[in-house]
C-alpha cells in the first residue's frame, strides 16, 4: 500500500463516518478536508482512526471540553476534520480520561508519528 493509499483510506473512513452522522450515507470531502485528515494521520499515527471514532461518538463532550479549555465560544455542530486536527490533544486527553486509550499508547504513537512510514500503513 502506498503512502497515498493510507491517507486515502483514512479520508474514506472519515467520509463514511460523516455520511452516517449526516444520515446521507455519503459526504463529499474537499481537498482541504483530505489534507486535514492526512495531517491528523501524520500527527497521531496508529491512533488516528480511534480518534476519529471518538470524535463522532462524543462530539458534544469533545467540543464542550475544547470550548472550556480554549475559551472559544463556538464550535462546529458536526464533526469537522480541521477542528479535530487543531484540538486533537484535547480529544486524546479525554480518551485517556475515559480509559479509551492508555498514556503508554499515546506516548508511543506520538513519539513515532513523525518518523512513521505512511507507505507501510
Amino acid at each position: 500500500m502506498s503512502k497515498q493509499d493510507g491517507e486515502l483510506e483514512l479520508a474514506n473512513y472519515w467520509q463514511k463516518k460523516l455520511g452516517i452522522w449526516n444520515g446521507t450515507g455519503f459526504a463529499p470531502l474537499t481537498g482541504k478536508d483530505c489534507r486535514q485528515i492526512k495531517s491528523l494521520l501524520q500527527h497521531t499515527a496508529g491512533i488516528s482512526r480511534r480518534i476519529i471514532d471518538f470524535a463522532f461518538q462524543h462530539w458534544s463532550l469533545f467540543t464542550e471540553e475544547t470550548m472550556s479549555i480554549t475559551d472559544i465560544a463556538t464550535c462546529p455542530s458536526f464533526p469537522h476534520a480541521g477542528y479535530l486536527l487543531k484540538h486533537r490533544m484535547i480529544a486524546i486527553s479525554l480518551m485517556v480520561d475515559l480509559n479509551l486509550l492508555s498514556m503508554e499508547e499515546v506516548e508511543s504513537e506520538l513519539e513515532v508519528a513523525p518518523h512513521i512510514d505512511l507507505a507501510a500503513i
